[in-house]
Formats: C-alpha cells, sequence, structure tokens
C-alpha cells in the first residue's frame, strides 16, 4: 500500500493531523514516542 497523505480528525485523541509529502519511495515508515502520544491510534485509524 502506497499513502500519499493521511488526514485523521476527531479521531481518539486527535482532533485533526495531516501528514503529507510522503515520498513516493519511502518503504519503511518509521513511528516513534512516548507512550500515550497516540502511535496505536494512527494504525488504528489507517485501519479503519
Amino acid at each position: 500500500m502506497k499513502l500519499e497523505k493521511i488526514v485523521i480528525k476527531d479521531f481518539k485523541r486527535f482532533t485533526h493531523l495531516t501528514i503529507e509529502s510522503i515520498p513516493e519511495t519511502a518503504r519503511l515508515i518509521m513511528l516513534f514516542g512516548p507512550n500515550g502520544c497516540g502511535k496505536s491510534s494512527l494504525f488504528d485509524a489507517l485501519y479503519l
């Protein structure tokens, strides 16, 4: 699956999240941050 842009509105802890400019050549995207910052929520939104 290739994503160009991700927009999440009013989902779990995100009121508005936009991720743009994902390079077409990207083969691996890493998410990191402290506990409770929404890493799993991002994947939950993509699953829906």
